[in-house]
């Protein structure tokens, strides 16, 4: 009677099992169908850009020239949607799998963005400064998702500012950090709205005043990659109509980076015999980043599963003896 108990409860947990990998199945199937449908709306949508460029450069019917400018917009308006899109189905996937990280001059980076979006800068008639420090900063970050950080600020910046303002720009470091702010003095922020900047589907009242069109979610993203980075983006504004700072706040990838690896690898040994307790989804996140710091990316993939492979192992290990003790307690509790 005692086991059949025991098999009872035994046979729960397989079948849970089994429900919770068929509900995981269906979660993946509908990310990979989403982020599918969106990559193949990329190409096409990419395809006509190159086109509307080329038309718009030999076009010189002026009527006809502002018609290829509406439709440039409305091609751009797209694979943003798309590329958000892509954004928000991969921010549901807490893994880093899909990160490609490269060492990137900040700077460079961040004047690649600033020399994309010029044309719109100009059409709302911005005054734009950028101003880089003296030495080269690097950071380690995957190249196409940080654009996508740098672009949703700045475009805000362009999409907040009445005609006329200023946008400053700059690239610095304090301490360990590399952060590069993004200052408007458009319409700013309510302090009661603050604590909802970077929440899904958030937009503040006067934001949707001056913009109709907007979902919400590009900060929300933004955030997102931004700890996926071991980093954070800060907000500070002094109130409506003052303006609005964004800072994206990066680790850097020099010898602290060392420091803080082998630091790391300390703590993780200690915590897996169970002398300190660690989070293991941050600390996992942590450990990787910090590996492409000390590595920079070179094999670090390979190195973060292998070191991943033996954690787990050491983890089982430590583990047994605990497991055999409640499943004796159990069977002792049922005799």
């Amino acid at each position: 009677m005692n086991y059949e108990i025991l098999l009872l409860v035994l046979a729960v947990i397989v079948i849970g099992k089994i429900i919770w990998n068929k509900f995981k199945s269906y979660e993946t199937l509908k990310y990979e169908f989403v982020t599918i449908i969106a990559h193949k709306f990329r190409t096409p949508l990419t395809q006509m850009k190159w086109i509307l460029e080329t038309l718009k450069e030999k076009e010189q019917d002026s009527y006809k020239l502002e018609s290829i400018k509406t439709l440039e917009q409305s091609n751009r308006n797209l694979i943003s949607l798309t590329g958000t899109l892509i954004e928000l189905t991969d921010s549901a996937d807490t893994s880093l799998a899909s990160y490609t990280f490269e060492k990137i001059n900040a700077c460079e980076m961040v004047n690649g963005m600033v020399s994309s979006l010029k044309d719109s800068f100009h059409e709302k008639n911005l005054f734009l400064g950028v101003k880089c420090a003296s030495e080269e900063i690097f950071v380690m970050v995957d190249k196409p998702r940080m654009d996508f950080v740098l672009q949703t600020i700045m475009e805000n910046a362009i999409r907040y500012s009445p005609p006329g303002r200023s946008v400053d720009i700059e690239v610095g470091r304090v301490k360990n950090k590399a952060i590069i702010s993004v200052k408007d003095y458009g319409i700013g922020i309510d302090p009661a709205d603050m604590g909802n900047v970077f929440s899904k589907f958030f937009r503040a009242p006067n934001a949707q005043n001056m913009d109709t069109e907007g979902f919400g979610v590009g900060l929300y993203l933004a955030q997102s990659i931004a700890r996926r980075h071991n980093g954070k983006i800060e907000v500070f504004s002094e109130g409506l109509e003052k303006g609005t700072t964004f800072s994206v706040v990066l680790p850097l990838t020099k010898w602290f980076n060392m420091l803080f690896f082998w630091l790391w690898v300390i703590s993780l040994g200690i915590g897996l015999f169970n002398l300190l307790p660690l989070g293991p989804i941050d600390g996992g996140r942590m450990f990787y980043v910090a590996m492409l710091n000390f590595f920079e990316g070179k094999k670090a993939m390979k190195l973060f599963k292998a070191v991943t492979l033996l954690c787990l192992i050491l983890i089982v290990v430590n583990l047994l003896p605990y497991l055999l003790r409640f499943f004796n307690w159990l069977i002792s509790l049922f005799s």
